[in-house]
């Protein structure tokens, strides 16, 4: 039909087979008068009852609405919504998330509070044993030097009683030598 009555071939069919039933184009399509007269009937014209479209029975042929209606629709229904209980639903989950996070950090908190608890008994048991690791090894060391005074003490007796008893042998010695 458009090659016969344009010459060329239609580019955008796809598009037609898309849009040829909607309404805007049904009642254009039935309202129209042809552009230029054919002088020959073919047999490719489109007749809507083959392809099963009905009448106007089946078909509803009333235009949707244009842009402007839409938006206009659309701001009425956010507006009536915004007066509604749905405000009062959502400030209620919002309340519920606020209150699982707060929950949620809280519990966070506790733990973090609970293994500081215990990182610090184990430093400050660290630090116990390093001080009574300390503490034995001055007793060790205050041990250790007193053994040796004490050693010292006793190798200086025994030298005293050794020179002692060499002074005495001699003096025995002496007495001896002097009676003979």
């Amino acid at each position: 039909m458009y090659k016969a009555e344009y010459g060329k071939k239609f580019m955008f069919e796809h598009c037609w087979n898309v849009l040829k039933y909607a309404p805007k184009w049904l009642n254009s399509h039935q309202n129209e008068t042809p552009r230029r007269k054919r002088t020959e009937t073919t047999s490719s014209s489109v007749n809507l009852e083959d392809k099963g479209v009905a009448n106007d029975s089946n078909i509803n042929l009333e235009r949707p609405p244009g842009r402007k209606a839409e938006k206009a629709r659309l701001n009425k229904q956010k507006s009536d919504e915004g007066s509604s209980s749905n405000v009062e639903v959502m400030l209620n989950a919002m309340a519920d998330d606020k209150k699982k996070i707060a929950e949620s950090r809280l519990e966070f908190l506790e733990r973090g509070r609970v293994q500081y608890m215990e990182l610090e008994n184990k430093r400050l048991c660290i630090k116990e044993e390093k001080i009574n690791l300390a503490k034995m090894k001055e007793e060790r060391e205050r041990i250790k030097e007193e053994e040796t005074i004490r050693l010292a003490i006793m190798k200086e007796e025994r030298e005293r009683k050794k020179e002692e008893r060499e002074r005495m042998k001699e003096e025995r010695e002496r007495k001896r030598r002097g009676k003979h």
